[in-house]
C-alpha cells in the first residue's frame, strides 16, 4: 500500500533536504546499478524525447 502523498511530501522532509540532511557523497548506487546515478530531470528528458 502506497503511503498518502502528505506523508511523502511533509514540511519536515523539505526542511531536512534543505539542510542537506540526506546528501550524501557515497558511490554505493553507482556500485550497485553499474553506472553513474543520473539526474531524474535527465532521465524524463530521454524518455520524452525518444518518444
Amino acid at each position: 500500500m502506497c503511503p498518502p502523498v502528505a506523508a511523502v511530501r511533509s514540511p519536515e522532509k523539505a526542511a531536512a533536504i534543505s539542510r542537506g540532511d540526506w546528501y550524501t557523497d557515497s558511490t554505493d548506487l553507482r556500485q550497485l546499478i553499474g553506472r553513474p546515478a543520473a539526474p531524474l530531470a535527465n532521465v524524463v528528458t530521454a524518455a520524452l524525447k525518444a518518444l
